[in-house]
């Protein structure tokens, strides 16, 4: 009796961890369509939104980047805190570091050069091959690693930060806000705006899942008032979202800035970002709840492959994208859904393709 109770004791807790990480890839998955189908409306929809910052202004551009990388980053900052939870040890710090580094590092590094080779190619097929000299072509390289896909560059630092707080200062939430502080004061450029932006949003996926919190105060997120708030007041918020309110805009540091008016822009950043993010989270639970916890397979699939679907995308739609679609007048969301279906499905190919070959995998998708 005694061993089957604990058999079906250790069954439900797989279930249960199943499920957990089941809605995690949902919600990876929901928030990478988004991602794609934010980038096929800027570069999909013809030279006007090509030539001018019209897409700044559509609706379903807003309500995407009003959450949709603090959202990646919320999810980025639970699952990092996997990573550490049985680390105490200064010396397990640098087998993370390593890890990390071979995760995001490494295809960061191989894949600048793949848009440094389709820059060349642009360079030929334009004629202008002999702008390509030895040092242009080094300057191209490290623009295009250190300037690639940010949000790898984002998550790298983020966990640095973590790693050493958790480390050195034995997770401290003192100095994590004083982190916090510090980057208001350090100069945006080099993608810097966007890894301060998503500091907050990284340490606290993390706190909530390295501290128990998600089990502490389970009652208050998870009530029905608290949730109804939080939707409400984010949908409130769009309204008041413009051109300003973008990271890309008007950055993020306060120097050289107008103080007051920058620190609104940062704190309704954080705070329409936050909202955006659990109004989404809570949206899809309701679903997968009322679903009795069922979603399709394809779904879940996609969840499990975001970095290379992101990796992939950006290629495609930053570079290829905009050379078919540059004679299109006008957003057409028929059009805009179609280019997001055929980009992730090249991608999800693509992808399949590259893990196909361990060392292959290794570098562009990190070993993944």
């Amino acid at each position: 009796m005694i061993q089957s109770s604990i058999t079906a004791g250790n069954k439900k807790i797989q279930k249960m961890k199943k499920e957990r990480n089941a809605y995690i890839d949902i919600v990876k998955a929901i928030t990478i369509i988004l991602v794609v189908l934010g980038h096929c409306i800027q570069y999909g929809s013809g030279s006007e939104f090509l030539t001018s910052t019209a897409f700044f202004k559509n609706k379903v551009f807003i309500f995407i980047y009003s959450f949709h990388m603090p959202l990646f980053m919320l999810m980025s900052g639970y699952l990092f805190a996997f990573s550490t939870k049985k680390s105490d040890k200064l010396c397990d710090a640098k087998t993370i570091i390593i890890k990390k580094a071979k995760q995001l590092i490494v295809p960061l590094f191989f894949w600048s050069f793949i848009s440094f080779g389709i820059e060349i190619y642009n360079h030929i097929i334009e004629g202008c091959i002999e702008e390509i000299t030895f040092w242009w072509s080094v300057k191209k390289l490290v623009y295009y690693f250190i300037c690639g896909p940010w949000f790898l560059w984002a998550i790298w630092w983020c966990s640095l930060a973590v790693i050493i707080v958790k480390f050195l200062f034995k997770d401290n939430l003192f100095i994590y806000i004083i982190g916090l502080v510090i980057t208001f004061i350090i100069p945006d450029g080099y993608g810097l705006d966007t890894y301060k932006f998503m500091y907050p949003f990284f340490v606290l996926g993390y706190w909530f899942n390295a501290h128990n919190v998600e089990m502490k105060m389970k009652k208050v997120y998870l009530n029905v008032r608290f949730v109804i708030g939080i939707i409400v007041a984010f949908v409130i918020m769009l309204f008041f979202y413009d051109h300003d309110s973008y990271i890309y805009t008007s950055g993020y540091t306060l120097i050289g800035k107008h103080i007051l008016y920058q620190l609104w822009n940062d704190y309704f950043r954080f705070v329409i970002g936050l909202f955006g993010s659990l109004s989404v989270m809570y949206s899809i639970y309701g679903l997968y709840k009322l679903n009795h916890k069922k979603y399709p397979v394809w779904l879940c699939y996609i969840g499990t492959q975001t970095l290379g679907i992101y990796l992939i995308s950006n290629v495609l739609v930053g570079k290829v994208l905009p050379r078919i679609t540059s004679g299109i007048i006008g957003i057409n969301y028929l059009i805009i859904i179609g280019e997001t279906i055929v980009i992730l499905v090249l991608s999800l190919a693509i992808n399949w393709l590259l893990k196909r070959k361990s060392i292959i995998n290794t570098m562009f998708l990190g070993g993944r």
